[in-house]
């Protein structure tokens, strides 16, 4: 008789395994809404710190007497040549490629480009191409 009188409280074994299955699928649907955030937000700050690293290769020309400072977009890390310091390397976000390996100098006291082009890099949803125009060595970044 006491046995009767007994309450069940708690989840049997088959609503636990139901609510772990929805939490689950939630999460299997929410990672790669993550992923692709994660890589857009991952692309715009490679290409803030891109237009940082070649501001800064034309501030250094300015400053040089008879040597340009060199840019090499290669296939994984743009690669930046400077006279008695150190190469700056930034390489690439792993979700975007180059198109085809690029190299540019800015010329010893003005900071003008030696040659006017693009430079394209392939994402995985997007493309991006980095424009030398004429005059000054200025350049800007479009985002297809």
């Amino acid at each position: 008789m006491k046995n009767s009188r007994i309450k069940k409280n708690g989840f049997t074994l088959a609503e636990m395994l139901l609510v772990l299955a929805i939490f689950l699928l939630l999460v299997n649907l929410s990672v790669p809404l993550s992923l692709s955030t994660l890589r857009k937000i991952e692309e715009k700050q490679f290409f803030q710190i891109l237009t940082a690293d070649i501001y800064l290769a034309q501030s250094e020309a300015l400053l040089q007497l008879n040597e340009p400072v060199e840019l090499h977009f290669k296939q994984d890390q743009l690669v930046i040549q400077r006279i008695n310091k150190r190469e700056l390397i930034e390489h690439y976000p792993k979700s975007i490629r180059i198109e085809k390996e690029e190299t540019f100098k800015f010329l010893p006291q003005t900071g003008n480009i030696n040659r006017f082009r693009t430079v394209k890099w392939n994402g995985k949803k997007r493309s991006y191409n980095l424009k030398f125009q004429i005059g000054k060595g200025r350049f800007h970044i479009e985002e297809n």
